[in-house]
């Protein structure tokens, strides 16, 4: 049956939501992804399978399912990166609401009724949900700690109170298509929170409590890997601002604010973390003395101010100032 004409709820025909899939050399994944999507309760849905160049059998696999199952549509184009793929998505989606999810992660069968019941309630633009934590190689599933906060919860994302993962969100296609919101191309770390914040400062959020996602955590390998990609995130947060003061009049709230506790919490608090984290790590620890030297990073760590500070941030301030002890 197309997915167009799945009903529910007696002769109502349900909305269409679309499920963007970006995919790459994720065979041993996919089918299984696959399987918790059409197997949602909410039945009136497309599956957009981005395939972003994969070397291995994805594309193979994929197209099994899609005999199974036609609301499953198979995109495949050049190896761009995952911001093109997910635009990609944006584009070719023909449903009233999209929804993320990465090729290796998985839904329970409720998330996306429980989602839409709450956007019904709610009139919201965009609903999240809670997920948990998923480490594959010990197997050890650990909820998220998250607070369901609903409205206008910017400052709650940038506090990172309320921090939702990619393959949480259900957006309304049209907020993405009236402002233009798109996944930063080319930006390897940090374009889908950079993403989220934009729709989060633009349109009414909701929340479907519950941890309804499960992220699968694979090996991240060494920690220079790891922690140092961090320092990257500087340069979504600048472009962040630079789109904030550009759209000043198209956001329902004080950007100045915003971009106050950008540059005043969430820079410092990222260099703080990652010179704490890397310094730790003898191979790194030459490099992070460097940047810890030069004069900019000096005041960024100075500008580090507290807002409702929880014992968390109480830590990142004492790393702080610690640092100079830690790279002596």
């Amino acid at each position: 049956m197309a997915a167009e004409k799945y009903l529910n709820r007696g002769d109502t025909l349900e909305t269409l939501v679309s499920v963007v899939i970006p995919a790459y050399n994720c065979e041993k994944y996919i089918k299984e992804t696959l399987y918790s999507v059409i197997n949602q309760s909410y039945k009136n849905i497309e599956v957009l399978v981005i395939d972003d160049g994969s070397k291995d059998n994805t594309g193979e696999a994929v197209k099994e399912l899609m005999r199974e199952d036609n609301r499953i549509r198979y995109l495949h184009k050049d190896n761009e990166g995952v911001s093109k793929a997910r635009n990609m998505g944006i584009i070719e989606a023909k449903g009233q609401y999209i929804a993320f999810l990465d090729s290796d992660d998985l839904w329970n069968k409720e998330k996306l009724r429980l989602q839409m019941d709450r956007i019904t309630e709610t009139d919201a633009d965009a609903c999240y949900c809670g997920y948990t934590n998923w480490y594959e190689d010990s197997g050890l599933k650990v909820n998220s700690p998250i607070k369901y906060s609903e409205g206008n919860i910017i400052f709650k994302y940038l506090k990172i109170e309320t921090w939702p993962q990619t393959s949480t969100w259900l957006i309304k296609k049209d907020l993405l298509m009236r402002h233009s919101l798109q996944f930063t191309p080319g930006c390897s770390w940090g374009e889908d929170f950079e993403f989220f914040a934009k729709v989060i400062s633009l349109g009414k959020v909701a929340a479907a409590s519950g941890f309804l996602t499960l992220y699968r955590i694979r090996n991240t390998g060494a920690l220079s890997n790891f922690s140092l990609n961090y320092l990257k995130e500087l340069d979504v947060w600048k472009r962040l601002m630079l789109w904030l003061k550009e759209n000043e009049q198209a956001i329902g709230v004080n950007t100045g604010r915003i971009i106050k506790q950008i540059e005043h919490y969430r820079i410092p608090k990222t260099v703080i973390e990652v010179l704490w984290i890397a310094s730790s790590d003898e191979e790194l620890r030459e490099q992070c003395r460097q940047y810890y030297s030069l004069e900019g990073t000096k005041r960024c760590i100075k500008s580090y101010r507290l807002v409702k500070p929880s014992s968390n941030d109480l830590r990142t301030l004492i790393k702080g100032s610690l640092l100079w002890f830690k790279l002596r």
